[in-house]
C-alpha cells in the first residue's frame, strides 16, 4: 500500500447517504467486554438494548476466564453469547505471566537481557512497551479481535456504561453500505493525550489525517478490521516472523512471537479507534466503509464528570430523535443504582435476570 503523508482537514459532516424507510432484515452484531465489577452497570445497557435495539444480532460478551461462569449465569437472552477473552486473545496468558513476574515494564527486562548478549531477540520479542497491561488495554484488543467472530458486515463496540436511548434500526447506523462515524476537529479535543494518535502513527508507520474520531459506542466494519489485523501482522519484526516459521502452526509460541495481537500487546499504549481510523484513512479506504456523521453522531447528552451527573437530564437523550446512545462514564464515582434511578422511567423493568443495587 502507498500511504499519503497528510490529508486535508475536513470537519464538516458529509451529506449522509439516504436512509431507507423500508423495514430491513439486516442485523448488527456487537461486542461488550465485561467484568464482574461492571455487571450491575451492564444490566442497564442490556435493558436498553432489549427495549430499543431491534436490529441487534449477536452481542458477544467477553469476560476474564476466571469470571466466565458467574457472568454467564447472570446473563439471559438468546442473542447474548458469553465467552472468555482467552478465546479471542490467547496470548494474554503469556503477558499476564510477565506482569505477575514483574517484567511488564519491558524496558527493565530488556536492560537485564543485554548482559546476556541476546538483547536484539529480547527487544524485538517484547517490544517497546511504555505502559502496564491493564483491563482498559485488554478491552481494546477484544474489540478488535471480535471481528474474527462476528457474522455481520458491521459490528458495534459497547462498554458497560453505554445506554441505548431510542429505537435503533440497521438503516440508522449503516447507509448504502457505509457506517456512520462521529468525526471531530482535533482542536476541540485538547484534553486527549497526545499519544492517542502519535502512537497510532508510530505503530502503523504513517501520519494521521488531522481528524479525531469518536470512541465507544462506535460501529466498525468487520472487513476493514480484518484488513487492519493483516497489516499489523506484517509490521511484526522480520526476525520474529522468520523464527516463527520454524515452529508448528498451532504452537502458542508462534502466536506470541508474530500475531497482530501480540504486536499490540508488547507495544502499549495505543487505542483501538485511532489505529482503526488512521489505517483506513491512510489506505484510502475510510469512505468505502464509513461516512462522516458530524461531531454529535451516534451518542449525545453524556456524563463524563461526577459534578455533571446531578444536573444530567436523561429526557434529552430518550426524547431526542437524533440521540441513539448516551454514556454515563463508569469511572467518575456514580453507582449503577444512581444511574438506574434516573433512567428507570424510560426503560421500565425489562427482562434482564440480574438487578442493579439501589433500585
Amino acid at each position: 500500500m502507498n500511504f499519503p503523508a497528510r490529508w486535508k482537514l475536513v470537519t464538516q459532516p458529509e451529506e449522509s447517504p439516504p436512509r431507507s424507510e423500508e423495514p430491513t432484515s439486516e442485523r448488527v452484531d456487537a461486542v461488550l467486554p465485561l467484568t464482574l465489577t461492571d455487571c450491575e452497570r451492564a444490566e442497564i445497557l442490556l435493558k436498553s438494548l432489549n427495549r430499543f435495539f431491534e436490529d441487534l444480532g449477536t452481542l458477544w460478551i467477553v469476560t476474564p476466564p476466571g469470571e466466565l461462569d458467574v457472568i454467564r449465569s447472570r446473563i439471559a437472552g438468546e442473542r447474548y453469547r458469553v465467552i472468555p477473552e482467552s478465546i479471542l486473545v490467547p496470548e494474554l496468558k503469556f503477558y499476564y505471566l510477565l506482569r505477575r513476574l514483574g517484567f511488564y515494564h519491558l524496558r527493565e527486562f530488556y536492560h537485564s537481557a543485554q548482559k546476556l548478549r541476546f538483547d536484539q531477540v529480547i527487544r524485538v520479542s517484547l517490544g517497546h512497551c511504555r505502559a502496564l497491561l491493564t483491563g482498559w488495554f485488554v478491552q481494546q484488543v477484544v474489540k478488535m479481535a471480535i471481528a474474527e467472530k462476528v457474522k455481520t458486515p458491521f459490528y458495534m463496540a459497547f462498554d458497560a456504561d453505554v445506554i441505548c436511548t431510542r429505537k435503533v434500526r440497521y438503516s440508522d447506523l449503516v447507509r448504502n453500505g457505509r457506517a456512520i462515524t462521529r468525526v471531530i476537529a482535533t482542536d476541540i479535543r485538547p484534553q486527549w493525550p497526545e499519544w492517542y494518535y502519535a502512537r497510532a502513527e508510530h505503530l502503523l508507520g504513517f501520519n494521521r489525517s488531522g481528524l479525531t474520531h469518536g470512541v465507544t459506542p462506535s460501529i466498525l466494519s468487520r472487513e476493514a478490521m480484518l484488513q487492519l489485523h493483516d497489516y499489523l501482522s506484517a509490521r511484526v519484526s522480520p526476525l520474529l516472523r522468520t523464527v516463527a516459521k520454524l515452529l508448528p502452526d498451532q504452537s502458542p509460541l508462534r502466536a506470541i512471537m508474530c500475531s497482530w495481537r501480540s504486536y499490540l500487546l508488547r507495544n502499549f499504549p495505543w487505542t483501538e479507534y485511532t489505529l482503526y481510523h488512521t489505517f483506513l484513512e491512510a489506505a484510502g479506504l475510510w469512505k468505502k466503509y464509513h461516512f462522516n456523521g458530524g461531531e454529535r453522531a451516534v451518542f449525545r447528552n453524556s456524563v463524563w464528570r461526577k459534578e455533571d451527573f446531578r444536573s444530567w437530564n436523561p429526557e434529552l437523550s430518550f426524547h431526542n430523535a437524533e440521540c441513539f446512545f448516551s454514556v454515563v462514564q463508569s469511572r467518575i464515582g456514580v453507582s449503577a443504582g444512581e444511574v438506574w434511578e434516573k433512567v428507570r422511567p424510560y426503560l421500565g423493568d425489562g427482562d434482564a435476570r440480574f438487578r442493579a443495587s439501589g433500585r
